[in-house]
């Protein structure tokens, strides 16, 4: 019998999603999680940072090379990689750029 509760819907699909998606299952999540502190690997937030994201889950980055898991991001950090295609010579210049003023 399937469960009418909407929470609990939304983490079975959540839990179907990230085996699909990236090869891990929620115990693996839950651990990556405890192990960075319950924040984003990047800036350390224990924000999502993200309007759109009902769940209050860290994303999961991944490598777009390889699918590889790298570790949870918040939104902004998670968009701010991609924007630069994960790219870390692009990245450093963004650095670089910073560092002028």
């Amino acid at each position: 019998m399937r469960s009418k509760c909407r929470p609990c819907n939304e983490h079975r699909k959540w839990k179907a999603f990230i085996i699909r998606t990236y090869g891990i299952n929620a115990e693996d999540y839950y651990n990556m999680l405890a192990a960075q502190n319950n924040k984003c690997a990047v800036c350390e937030s224990e924000e999502v940072n993200s309007s759109r994201v009902t769940s209050g889950k860290l994303f999961i980055d991944h490598c777009h090379d390889t699918g590889k898991v790298r570790g949870l991001l918040c939104s902004k950090c998670n968009h701010g990689i991609g924007l630069l295609n994960d790219d870390t010579a692009l990245l450093q210049k963004a650095i670089e750029y910073l560092n002028k003023s």
